[in-house]
C-alpha cells in the first residue's frame, strides 16, 4: 500500500479514483473494496476471468466478505453467483449474511427501517401541481354538493374543460 493518493494531495484512495478515473464515489469505493477482498475470493476472481460471473457478482461478494468478516465462505456463495443474476445474487447474499450472523443482520435491518425518510425538494412545478390538485379537488367536491342536476352538469363540464396551469414562476432562490 503506497498511499500514492496522499502524495498527490488527495484525502484518500476513493477521492483519487473519483477524480482520476471519472467515477462516482460509490463506484470508486466498490472497486477499492473488491481489490481489498480479492485475496479472500480467488475462485470468484477466476470465475470472472472464465466468464462464469460478472464484476457485479464480485462486488456483491466483496461487500458480503466485508460485512461478515471471518465467517465469509466463498464456496457457499460462488455457486449462488453462478446460478443467479447480480440483482438476485444480492438478495441471496443477504440470506447468507442472515444465516451467518442473524443478530447483526437484524440490527442492521432495524437501523435501516428506523432511518428511512422521504425528502422532497421545493420547486415551482411541484407547488403548481399541488395547488392544481387542491383546486381541482375543491371544484370536484363543490360539484358533488350541488343539489340540482343542471348545476352539477355545469360544474362537471367546467371541471372537465379546465386544463392545469403552466408553471412559469422561477425556482426558489437558494439560501
Amino acid at each position: 500500500r503506497t498511499k500514492l493518493w496522499d502524495q498527490h494531495g488527495y484525502n484518500n484512495a476513493g477521492d483519487w479514483m473519483r477524480f482520476n478515473c471519472y467515477v462516482t464515489n460509490t463506484v470508486a469505493w466498490d472497486r477499492i473494496l473488491v481489490g481489498e477482498k480479492l485475496d479472500r475470493m480467488p475462485e470468484s476472481e477466476q470465475a470472472v476471468y472464465d466468464g462464469e460471473i460478472g464484476y457485479a457478482h464480485l462486488k456483491v461478494m466483496a461487500r458480503t466478505a466485508d460485512v461478515v468478516g471471518n465467517a465469509f465462505d466463498e464456496s457457499k456463495l460462488l455457486p449462488l453467483a453462478k446460478e443467479n443474476s447480480p440483482g438476485k445474487f444480492y438478495y441471496k447474499s443477504l440470506h447468507y449474511r442472515h444465516s451467518v450472523d442473524a443478530r447483526s443482520y437484524s440490527n442492521e435491518q432495524a437501523e435501516l427501517a428506523e432511518n428511512r425518510r422521504l425528502s422532497l425538494s421545493p420547486s415551482a412545478e411541484l407547488r403548481c401541481a399541488l395547488l392544481w390538485s387542491r383546486w381541482r379537488a375543491s371544484l370536484a367536491s363543490a360539484t358533488i354538493g350541488c343539489s340540482s342536476s343542471a348545476t352539477r352538469t355545469l360544474w362537471s363540464s367546467l371541471l372537465a374543460a379546465v386544463s392545469p396551469p403552466t408553471c412559469t414562476s422561477p425556482p426558489p432562490s437558494r439560501p
